[in-house]
């Protein structure tokens, strides 16, 4: 009993603190109604401590991931963990500043370097320029980065961005830049249900349903590759590409294989959208013969989209097995490329030893991939 009267009184005291009446009050501590007023208080101390256990499984998370914000990515809890765009930072430099994270670099899939930095809360990934130092983008799919509004993956698009529609981009992934934070883009996630159908040249329209699946920090002049005016013959490459195929190029030589002359092989100009723009499809086969521009399951399609004089994005960026059908027109309107593509790889998830049949053509900004059965 005495056990009872002490949680009674706590109930007074509760009631007292929350504004109950002393009538109420009253109520609740009358011996008859002890039993119940005790279950009252059970319900009231356990919502208490629901919202207690809620509040600090947010702050646990609020501390957890990286905070993409204009220019740049940092950890929520230690900037010095941060990554800028445009710096230049040594393998061992990066390693050093994200001690405790796994720092792992590749090269010559997405990128020309990249490095995937991730930890037990948090990646994110690093793409650097050809000097293998300098970063030119940083992009992460991970749950849990957000921006510095706390938009993260999953969030509303058209929230995130404060409108309905804005610029986008229709690359490798399409991207909605945000108004405020100059630099850094949402990447769209990809539902057949609810399409986001970028718009060259005008803003696109965002609907309601669209998600943020990630998150990109590309400033444009890093984004846009640019290349010098000549007067030369030879096509005018973005510097990633001609980079590319200066690698190939001199692998070849030092094999004793004859390189196709021209100062570009294996480099089609064409016109993505009959706009009269001068973008490049490359095909990393026909550098040279033999396999020195191709992997061990395959070559490499790339398609470089012309923003304006000198510059240009990548937009494109497959692998296929060997087999490809490349149709253009005589005013090099690209009209659609054919190919299989390995399994196991990229967006054919059949097994290692089978391959997927595609139907590319660019269609309103964006590729249309036809999977033939």
């Amino acid at each position: 009993m005495a056990g009872i009267l002490k949680v009674l009184a706590f109930a007074g005291m509760v009631g007292s603190a929350s504004g109950m009446t002393a009538k109420a009050a009253d109520e609740i501590i009358e011996p008859r109604r002890a039993y119940s007023a005790t279950w009252q208080l059970a319900q009231l101390l356990a919502g208490a401590q629901d919202k207690i256990k809620h509040s600090m499984k947010v702050a646990s998370d609020g501390q957890k991931g990286f905070i993409f914000r204009a220019q740049d990515v940092q950890h929520a809890t230690n900037p010095s963990q941060s990554v800028r765009l445009g710096e230049k930072i040594s393998p061992q430099a990066l390693k050093k500043r994200f001690a405790g994270y796994e720092v792992r670099y590749t090269k010559g899939e997405d990128c020309l370097t990249c490095a995937v930095i991730s930890g037990a809360d948090g990646q994110f990934e690093v793409s650097f320029a050809q000097d293998g130092r300098t970063v030119v983008d940083i992009r992460s799919h991970d749950a849990r980065s957000r921006d510095t509004h706390g938009n993260a993956r999953g969030a509303s698009l058209a929230k995130a961005i404060g409108s309905t529609s804005t610029q986008c981009d229709a690359g490798m992934d399409t991207t909605c830049a945000s108004p405020d934070l100059k630099g850094l883009s949402y990447i769209v996630a990809g539902d057949d249900q609810c399409p986001v159908t970028v718009k060259e040249k005008q803003p696109t329209d965002i609907p309601a349903c669209a998600r943020i699946a990630g998150f990109q920090i590309l400033a444009i002049e890093s984004g846009a590759t640019t290349t010098p005016e000549s007067s030369s013959t030879v096509p005018h490459l973005p510097n990633e590409l001609a980079a590319i195929i200066q690698e190939i190029t001199h692998s070849c030589k030092e094999s004793g294989l004859q390189v196709p002359a021209g100062g570009a092989p294996g480099v089609r100009k064409i016109d993505l959208n009959g706009d009269g723009s001068q973008d490049f499809l490359f095909d990393s086969h026909d550098v040279c013969s033999g396999s020195h521009g191709c992997s061990p399951r395959g070559c490499y399609l790339v398609v470089y989209k012309q923003l304006g004089p000198g510059a240009y994005r990548k937009v494109l960026d497959e692998l296929y097995d060997v087999d490809r059908f490349i149709s253009i027109s005589k005013n090099k309107r690209l009209n659609l490329i054919a190919y299989l593509s390995p399994g196991e790889f990229g967006r054919c998830k059949k097994s290692r030893n089978e391959s997927c049949d595609y139907l590319l053509f660019w269609k309103n900004g964006n590729w249309v991939w036809q999977l033939l059965q």
